[in-house]
């Protein structure tokens, strides 16, 4: 692979700025027309059924090291189901509390940390039985969705549930029943809904009583061997998820935020984490725009069924297809990004810990995805030298076609996709249609980061 040379001190991204503006003076590409529009931090709202299978907990330490990658709106605990009738906040509150005492060590590493404070206060509780809806049934977690939703933001509230929907359920029905037509499709069209099954069946009544509501019901098939979330730790190189690791890379002297990451999740030896698709599904890492379901990231990827559902889509790698693959396919990125995090969670000296790399590509940075627009059979250099690394190590980069996320699934030749430079060839039979390309920026650091972009090829 060509690769960026390592420098011989470690260098703050200030000090690249100057790196970058001659790199971008020296041009190795012909674009065509192109078009990037950066995203916003997404705004996350989480329903919870912590308190019963561990595995919430475990994503929720996971998204407390991720908290400066969104803003977090609400954590609100609802039943917990068949493990009892009854709600959790206070193990919320508990990772909260673990999350203050890393609190100054994280917001050496990345900008963007929320007070421990400003979450406590967005910890909300619902309704213990979830059989109950209706007048007479509003909640403090149900009251504050509304609260959140109403809010004068024109930005999307992603609704990210792990549990049971009830309290969503609720709000949609207060909603319906006090507010006119006009307040009731503004609400509707401010969430977008991301649920991990469908766990107390009020999924099932929020689709068909507000069908134009953004809905991804991952795992729709019922079964765990074709619900995507179940890539989180079921598929793939499996070495990145058992006990060994979790010790390792999160546990064991790693603060006292990582110490309270349960070693195992219900009937699962080290990682589960079911719930962990709904809220990296959302994160700005390059690969996604969460609008788009049937792009794929981190979360998964979904098509749009005949109920107005988006579900569960299948990816083939390594000669088999299956939904779980949409997630699991991206697990060695992901979980040495969640170990660099939890470095950052035991010292605040960044030269202790690794964080990733930028991806930039021609002359765009950031994490938006990059739309280029190019005649048949023309060829596109697509340059990614001033990708940078704020630690000064050296990059390494590898371009690829996502097949199943674009609508051409004809042959499409790479020249150098395992260098900085990367030609593509526009095919004539893709008129009219999208391909979407994936660049990753690897660092040499300990453990090794990714940075993604993907480009989107049309004529």
């Amino acid at each position: 692979m060509k690769a960026i040379k390592p420098s011989t001190h470690r260098i703050k991204i200030r000090t690249l700025l100057p790196l970058l503006l001659i790199l971008l003076s020296i041009p190795c590409y012909s674009q065509g027309d192109s078009s990037v529009v950066q995203p916003a931090k997404p705004r996350l709202l989480v329903l919870t059924d912590i308190g019963g299978d561990p595995d919430d907990q475990q994503s929720l330490v996971r998204l407390l090291t991720y908290a400066n990658e969104f803003h977090i709106e609400g954590l609100l605990a609802t039943s917990r189901l068949a493990h009892g009738y009854d709600t959790r906040p206070e193990q919320i509150e508990i990772l909260i509390k673990a999350y203050a005492l890393v609190y100054d060590s994280l917001r050496h590493h990345a900008d963007g940390y929320p007070r421990p404070d400003s979450l406590q206060t967005r910890v909300k509780s619902g309704l213990g039985d979830p059989s109950k809806l209706g007048a007479g049934w509003d909640t403090q977690a149900s009251r504050w969705i509304i609260e959140v939703a109403q809010r004068p933001d024109d930005h999307p509230l992603w609704i990210s549930i792990w549990g049971g929907s009830r309290e969503l359920a609720q709000a949609l029905w207060s909603v319906r029943d006090r507010c006119d037509d006009e307040a009731l499709n503004a609400f509707i069209k401010k969430i977008r809904v991301f649920a991990v099954a469908d766990q107390d069946r009020w999924g099932y009544w929020i689709n068909k009583s507000f069908p134009e509501l953004f809905y991804i019901y991952a795992g729709s098939c019922g079964h765990r061997s074709c619900q995507s979330f179940r890539g989180q730790y079921l598929t793939g190189d499996t070495s990145m998820q058992n006990r060994l690791w979790i010790d390792a890379n999160v546990r064991k002297d790693h603060g006292p935020l990582g110490a309270l990451y349960p070693r195992n999740g219900g009937g699962v030896s080290g990682m589960k984490e079911g719930d962990t698709p709904a809220f990296l599904f959302a994160y700005n890492n390059g690969l996604m725009n969460p609008e788009y379901p049937q792009w794929g990231g981190w979360g998964g990827r979904f098509d749009k069924d005949r109920e107005g559902y988006f579900v569960d889509a299948a990816d083939l790698l390594d000669g088999s297809s299956d939904e779980r693959h949409t997630v699991s396919r991206w697990r060695p990125f992901f979980q040495n990004e969640f170990a660099a995090r939890m470095d950052w969670c035991r010292t605040a000296n960044r030269d202790s810990a690794n964080h990733p790399p930028l991806a930039v590509v021609n002359h765009l940075p950031g994490t938006a995805p990059i739309y280029l627009q190019a005649q048949p059979d023309r060829t596109i250099l697509l340059d990614a030298r001033a990708s940078l690394d704020p630690d000064g190590h050296r990059l390494t980069a590898h371009w690829w076609f996502y097949r199943q996320a674009s609508s051409y699934q004809g042959p499409l030749a790479l020249a150098d996709a395992d260098s900085l430079c990367c030609r593509v060839t526009m095919p004539a039979a893709a008129a009219g249609k999208s391909i979407h390309l994936i660049l990753q920026v690897t660092d040499s650091g300990v453990p090794p980061l990714t940075a993604f972009r993907r480009i989107i090829l049309s004529q």
